[in-house]
């Protein structure tokens, strides 16, 4: 009887830790899927393109972040062909790394570290790595926000740059969190908000330039 006394009070200790510690913020990864992206007609030199709607770019019910980052969606005219790739910045929280910063991270062809593959359904997902995510005493809001950028086309000089936003309260912060924090779970839904990027703009650039993560 005294044994189970002892572990008794020890769970009710550790469960008082664990309340106790919930009201600070606190860090942990979490894990966010694509959903859709707006289907725009590219232009340009060597057009058409493939968009990131295309099929070979999804993985069931997502827009897989590895195949997106990694298939060439055309070809630029050069000696030899260049491979137009696309590349993707994302961020939100805060960065608990760097005080007062906002966590972001940028993924390309050659910088995979922010990327989580699902082995429930195969298919890579963004991952927000150790962020700062609001405690229950906390009353800071944030934004989850992400970008898909194209290459700049020759013909037109330009690129293409589609975009998801929203904010949340520290109350919406804290229900996105808990429901993001398992890879296998996560879905492509931001407090109920369905991840599609939207066309943003077809920004100037250089053709001769190839747009990746710095």
């Amino acid at each position: 009887m005294k044994q189970l006394k002892k572990v008794v009070y020890l769970c009710i200790f550790l469960t008082n830790l664990i309340v106790l510690a919930q009201q600070w913020d606190y860090t942990d990864n979490l894990y966010l899927p694509l959903g859709s992206v707006e289907n725009v007609q590219m232009s340009g030199n060597n057009s058409p393109y493939v968009h990131p709607s295309d099929a070979q770019y999804q993985s069931h019910v997502w827009t897989d972040v590895n195949k997106l980052r990694s298939i060439p969606y055309g070809q630029k005219f050069a000696f030899p062909p260049v491979d137009l790739r696309y590349w993707i910045t994302f961020g939100g929280f805060g960065d608990a790394n760097n005080s007062g910063q906002g966590f972001q991270a940028c993924v390309d062809n050659g910088l995979t570290p922010y990327i989580a593959n699902s082995t429930f359904i195969t298919s890579g997902k963004l991952a927000f790595k150790n962020i700062k995510i609001p405690g229950q005493l906390s009353t800071w809001g944030t934004s989850i926000w992400i970008n898909i950028f194209s290459q700049c086309h020759d013909g037109n000089n330009q690129g293409y740059w589609w975009k998801f936003e929203k904010n949340l309260t520290a109350d919406e912060a804290r229900r996105f969190a808990a429901s993001h924090e398992d890879l296998n779970s996560a879905n492509e839904y931001v407090n109920g908000v369905y991840v599609h990027l939207s066309l943003a703009g077809t920004p100037s650039c250089n053709p001769s330039t190839t747009y990746q993560c710095q």
